[in-house]
């Protein structure tokens, strides 16, 4: 007869997942932290043509702006509000374009990825031979989006996980270890900030 307490001492079973990287999976990535970044863009451009715009206008029409604002700012739309709008559409665009190249400079055996997610790291080896452990002390946050993990790093990088690579169960199993490693380095000390 098995011993009923055996189950609950031993070390759980590494949760383990492969598939291949599709684009749609690098376009998912992307539009998970595009309108993030979009909005920064958006803010840097009219930062950026605004200054532009009030410098390179003469002294005394900028004095007369700063006296009456509400008609330096209708005349500053009037003037250069699609420039920003225009520039981050580009930015977008300029995004899109490079995703898609890098995505098809990855050589197929690169694309066939196998994960393993233990109690200390994720570890995602190709079958081109390379191999990637992510500890879960790396992480900083993490965004389920329905097809990908979409993971944020201390270091600020991303990275992504495509769901489909585990069985449901294992889905549940990995995000509940996830979610565990979270609250773990969330109540640990970081070595940046002295603790």
């Amino acid at each position: 007869m098995p011993d009923p307490h055996q189950d609950a001492t031993a070390e759980p079973a590494a949760i383990t997942g492969q598939t291949t990287l599709r684009q749609t999976d690098q376009l998912r990535f992307l539009l998970a932290w595009l309108p993030r970044v979009l909005a920064i863009m958006f803010g840097l451009c009219c930062i950026a043509f605004v200054a532009g715009w009030l410098f390179g206008m003469p002294a005394r029409r900028r004095a007369y702006y700063l006296a009456n604002p509400w008609e330096g700012l209708r005349d500053v739309l009037g003037d250069i509000g699609w420039m920003p709008v225009a520039a981050t559409a580009f930015y977008a665009l300029v995004l899109f374009a490079l995703s898609w190249f890098q995505f098809h400079r990855v050589p197929a055996a690169s694309r066939a990825v196998r994960y393993e997610a233990n109690d200390e790291a994720l570890i995602t080896r190709d079958e081109a031979g390379a191999a990637l452990t992510l500890p879960w002390a790396m992480l900083r946050e993490v965004k389920a989006t329905g097809h990908l993990l979409v993971m944020k790093l201390r270091t600020r990088a991303w990275r992504y996980l495509p769901l489909r690579a585990f069985s449901p169960k294992d889905q549940a199993r990995l995000q509940a270890l996830i979610e565990r490693r979270l609250a773990t380095n969330a109540n640990a000390p970081r070595r940046d900030q002295g603790g």
